[in-house]
């Protein structure tokens, strides 16, 4: 049978991703398939998630779509009309390994919501409450104070997280009433203005000093309060990053209480009456935690907050509570730590100075990895730091890690990942690091793309499935986060959309043994339509939270409106 050239290459094309596909076999390095990795059953064989396809395996370089079945870089024009023919079709089908981001573009991780360096801002319900009816005017003046103390502390960072004290010291008396209520929901709604999600935590003795005299709400003040403060904090739990069981004791933070109240019975109503079903709640001791029985729905949501942070000693230190390395309460947060974001805080600047302590960078960092830190308040040991009498930020406690040298050599001798372009430029020329960079880089969540496979026919209307495998090189999972695929049209409006991936479960290495420091690769997959209308499209992936903050890859790709550009196709 005699074919002409035209027929020849639609045969050849129609099983080039059969040919690529054959080609990609499977490759294990240092990275590990997680045991916890997302899929959809019947989309990919046995081979396909049982391992990453490396550079090699998928015949890609280090450029941006490299290895993909006929495409085109990211930063060609898509004007095409939907309607029009496309000059160069590009398939949608691909397997490709997708460009990790170098040392000039990991700033822009450091904007992703729900992880990171987080304030500390304090608002007195009760100076707001006094504006009201006016509405308007009760926002206002709580987004004055944000944006102060934004002004006061950002010192150059990007900060989307905060401790809110609610500070409740006009209702120790009598309860919070109605307009105290209508002022808390208006401080939520001024945060959500600034983009800033927070750390919640319900304040009724200011300081030490409160204690002392015994300045401060009664049990039943408390309990009546956190019931009628139940409404008002689920109807903002999109504002809310974690709740932390406050309430009780100078800073809300449980101890040294005076008056004195039934603890279990403040935390099982906080749980039970207080926290939204969808929420993280935060104590500051193991053993507070551990006054809820194992069994309660709320027990495996609960992380902590160590707020009297020295990194990982053998000893204990002034106000630790008896958190320190070797002791139950530390390795139930080596143990538990995975599953919830977790918190805390250096003391205050002034102490630090006037005790001349300053917590070991790599101590710090050992104690932020083992339990996992989502979020690190750097007020307190850093921006505090000149009104607190210290010199400069440099002389501050964190301001000192920044003069200790880290190298990939020396986070790989103390069991600490990093990611691939975190050293180089895009040059391929070495940067250097230090300790603050790397712990502000490495709080919470901080994934990498290493592969994207799309099968299927490619045709309008026809089915696909998606497959793509990340990494996580930071501290923690992705607490809070929605994720999944979208296609794209040419004005980049989303026109197919699929939930896929639970961020949760991305574990940046084993969740059950710390000391497995393999990392884990873990595989999203699901199914799309493709359009209905031949055009030129974006397939792209999302992760977002339910404020409507998205967080990008960190990837050489393109990104646009919350959009992380996974491959450019015709149909």
């Amino acid at each position: 049978m005699k074919l002409n050239k035209k027929r020849m290459f639609l045969i050849l094309f129609s099983i080039m991703p059969l040919l690529l596909t054959a080609s990609c076999g499977n490759h294990k390095g240092d990275i590990n398939v997680s045991e916890t990795q997302t899929s959809s059953p019947d989309l990919l064989t046995d081979s396909e998630t049982s391992g990453a396809l490396s550079p090699e395996s998928a015949g890609a370089d280090s450029s941006d779509n490299a290895g993909s079945v006929g495409s085109v870089p990211e930063t060609q024009s898509t004007e095409n009309s939907p309607n029009s023919p496309n000059p160069n079709p590009v398939s949608v089908l691909t397997a490709k390994s997708l460009p990790a981001s170098t040392a000039e573009n990991s700033a822009l991780l450091n904007t992703n919501p729900d992880r990171g360096f987080r304030y500390e801002i304090h608002v007195n319900v009760g100076d707001i409450a006094v504006w009201r009816p006016n509405r308007k005017l009760m926002v206002q003046k709580a987004y004055e104070i944000i944006q102060e103390n934004v002004r006061t502390y950002q010192n150059g960072e990007s900060v989307t997280i905060a401790l809110l004290y609610c500070n409740m010291y006009d209702y120790r008396a009598a309860g919070v009433d109605d307009a105290g209520v209508e002022a808390v929901d208006a401080i939520f709604e001024a945060f959500r203005e600034s983009g800033i999600k927070v750390r919640l935590a319900f304040c009724y003795q200011q300081d030490m000093s409160d204690t002392a005299t015994g300045v401060g709400a009664s049990e039943e003040v408390l309990l009546r309060d956190i019931s009628k403060l139940t409404q008002v904090v689920n109807d903002n739990r999109d504002v809310i990053y974690i709740l932390q069981a406050g309430f009780i004791g100078a800073y809300a933070e449980w101890h040294s209480d005076n008056p004195p109240v039934d603890k279990t019975k403040i935390l099982t109503a906080i749980a039970d009456v207080l926290l939204p079903e969808d929420t993280y709640m935060l104590v500051r001791l193991p053993r507070w935690k551990n006054l809820l029985p194992a069994t309660h729905p709320a027990y495996s949501r609960i992380g902590f907050s160590n707020d009297a942070f020295f990194g990982k000693l053998y000893y204990s230190t002034d106000g630790s509570g008896g958190l320190y390395g070797g002791t139950e309460q530390w390795e139930q947060c080596v143990a538990e730590g995975p599953y919830t974001p977790n918190d805390g805080e250096l003391y205050v600047s002034s102490w630090l100075k006037a005790n001349d302590t300053y917590p070991d960078a790599f101590k710090s960092i050992q104690a932020l990895s083992e339990h996992r830190y989502t979020t690190f308040g750097f007020n307190h040991g850093y921006g505090d730091a000149p009104v607190k009498g210290v010199s400069s930020l440099e002389e501050s406690a964190m301001g000192r890690w920044k003069n200790v040298a880290v190298t990939a050599e020396l986070l790989r001798q103390k069991g600490f990942s990093h990611a691939p372009g975190w050293f180089t430029d895009k040059n391929g020329d070495a940067v250097s690091r230090n300790a603050y960079e790397y712990i502000r880089d490495y709080l919470g969540y901080k994934l990498e793309a290493k592969t994207l496979k799309v099968t299927g026919e490619a045709a309008t209307g026809k089915d696909v499935s998606v497959s793509m495998s990340l990494v996580n090189y930071g501290f923690s999972a992705a607490f809070n986060l929605k994720s999944g695929f979208a296609i794209l049209d040419s004005a980049g409006n989303e026109v197919v959309s699929v939930e896929a991936g639970t961020p949760s479960d991305w574990h940046p290495t084993s969740p059950s043994a710390y000391n497995n420091r393999t990392l884990l690769s873990h595989v999203i997959t699901a199914p799309l339509k493709l359009p209905d209308t031949p055009g030129r499209y974006r397939l792209a992936f999302y992760l977002k939270n339910d404020m409507g903050q998205f967080a990008r890859l960190g990837n050489d790709i393109g990104y646009a409106d919350g959009y992380n550009i996974l491959h450019t196709f015709d149909i």
